[in-house]
């Protein structure tokens, strides 16, 4: 009778550790493919912001343009003998351009929108491999799982970003750089 609770306390051993070690295993793979199906959507977001802004930041260029061509095309029509009379003028006040500020506050908005769209996904990105980093780094994780790597994901960042965290220096504040642009003056 020992014996057979021995065998059957053996058996029960096994399959639990067999039964975690599937689960261990499959939570491991369901991770890794989230995580590289996040850096899929990361990538599309990516993609799709730029083209956002690309777009729109053609709109203020297109209505320059429509407007310096009807400027010209005016000019033409109020000039006599070779002689231009106000032209350009005359058609701005005909015409009474709408260059506000508004176009470029709409573009900045765009653009501040989209790469917080971005932000989040990365954030995404990197909860997913902590998420992975945690169960193959504490035990029974690393029981089970013994020579599984953590996942190599690709952060997109700006070289400005990777130099500051090198050096462990920001010193430069100056948002739009006019120090440098004085600098060149002298």
């Amino acid at each position: 009778m020992l014996i057979l609770v021995i065998l059957v306390l053996l058996l029960l051993a096994i399959i639990f550790h067999f039964a975690a070690k599937v689960s261990y295993s499959n939570d491991e793979t369901k991770l890794r493919i989230r995580a590289k199906k996040q850096s899929e959507v990361c990538e599309i977001v990516y993609d799709d912001m730029w083209k956002i802004v690309k777009k729109k930041a053609q709109i203020p260029e297109k209505y320059k343009e429509d407007l310096k061509e009807v400027i010209l095309t005016d000019n033409q029509a109020y000039g006599k003998d070779g002689i231009k009379i106000g032209g350009a003028f005359n058609t701005i006040q005909k015409v009474n351009p709408n260059f506000t500020p508004e176009m470029y506050r709409e573009l900045m908005q765009t653009i501040e929108s989209e790469m917080k769209r971005f932000e989040r996904e990365q954030k995404t990105l990197i909860s997913i491999s902590e998420e992975h980093d945690v169960l193959i780094s504490t035990f029974p994780g690393t029981y089970f799982l013994p020579n599984v790597q953590p996942l190599d994901i690709k952060i997109i960042t700006s070289s400005k970003t990777k130099e500051v965290f090198q050096s462990g220096e920001d010193n430069n504040v100056d948002v739009f750089e006019t120090s440098k642009q004085k600098d060149s003056l002298k």
